[in-house]
Order: structure tokens, then sequence, then C-alpha cells
């Protein structure tokens, strides 16, 4: 009579981790290229609960607007030297009119606290993902590309910072048509912390 063996395989590993975030807007500027790339006196909004046009591209009255979203997420749980096997975020959308690109974040600090406007450019590379903004309860969902999961393996024990930004005109630099508003909302943590509102990352990694 055979002898058999069950091999018990453990399940990946994974993490789950809501954000801290705020946004960046700009005031009225006479040109998409200063809106885009150098406004005057853009603005932090440090403790959002949910706001309709944080990931905005638009004009209004001749005048031209943008705002750009920030998240943090504490990975200190994530082991040093792991390596990712997916990773996603998760938005829930308050408002959607466009294309969102998720972007690895250069701005200051380790939470919401620390950005100032001057991060309105805190950001670098090409996104790790691009998705059609939705609103509702389905939430909004970046899948990140071999970049993106490259980025979360350099970050793990520290801080992993994303720019949220409006694609078919920001991100595409293609001005907005008069009183053409891509405006996208989403739900912030402050709205109901603690809970899947709130923008979160999922990572599943070996060891």
């Amino acid at each position: 009579m055979g002898i058999k063996f069950v091999v018990k395989i453990p399940p990946t590993p994974s993490l789950s981790v809501f954000s801290d975030d705020c946004y960046i807007a700009t005031q009225a500027e006479a040109t998409w290229a200063a809106a885009r790339n150098t406004p005057t006196s853009p603005f932090v909004v440090q403790t959002p609960e949910s706001f309709y046009n944080a990931i905005t591209a638009r004009t209004f009255s001749s005048n031209f607007y943008a705002a750009r979203a920030f998240l943090y997420f504490d990975l200190s749980a994530l082991p040093g030297g792991a390596s990712v096997v997916s990773a996603s975020v998760f938005i829930r959308g308050s408002l959607a009119n466009s294309q969102v690109s998720l972007l690895q974040g250069t701005q200051t600090g380790t939470d919401a606290s620390g950005l100032v406007a001057g991060d309105w450019n805190g950001f670098t590379g090409t996104p790790f993902s691009t998705i059609n903004w939705v609103t509702g309860i389905t939430k909004n969902e970046f899948t990140l590309n071999a970049a993106g999961m490259s980025y979360i393996e350099s970050v793990a024990g520290g801080t992993a910072k994303f720019c949220v930004r409006e694609y078919d005109s920001d991100y595409s630099n293609v001005a907005p048509l008069n009183n053409d508003d891509n405006k996208n909302g989403l739900y912030f943590h402050t709205a109901t912390p603690g809970t899947d509102n709130d923008p979160y990352i999922t990572i599943e990694y070996t060891l």
C-alpha cells in the first residue's frame, strides 16, 4: 500500500495599509502652462474628507486650474528584502470625469502633515497605472506595474509615496477646453478614518 504525503503550501504573505493623504490645488492661472507647471500660489489642503475636484485639470471663465492628490503609506510592516508579487492601490471616487494616473511621489515628509505647497511637482517617472476613474461603491483600483512593484520593494520598512494626477490633460499636457471640467474626486482618510472608504494599498510578497 502506497504512502501518501500531504505538502501544505503556506499562503503568500500579504499586507493591507490605509493611507495618510491630502492634496494641492492651484489658484486661477491665466495660462495652462502656468497652472500645470509653475502655479503662482498653490495651496495645500491637509485635512480633507472628500473633495470632488482633488484630481483635476479644468478651465473656468478663461482661467486654468489644476489639483493633485498625494498619498503616504506606512510600510514599516513590510519586511526589508521582500519580493513583491502584486500590489494595488484602491481609492473610492466621489466624482469622475476622466482618466487618472498613479505615479511615484517625491513629496516631503512621511505623512500628510509634511506636504508643502512646493511639492506641487512632487512626482517622478511614468505612471505605475492609469485607469478610467469611477465613482460610487466600486473602488478605483490601480494595479501596479513592474516598476511600481519594484518601487514598493525599494521602500519596504519605510514610506511609500504616490502622486495621483488627472491624465487626459494634466499628465498628457493637453489644455482643457474652455469650461471643460476634467474633475475627479475621492474620499480621503479623514472622511471615515480606518474604514475601506479610505485609500489603501494591498501587497502580496514572498521572502
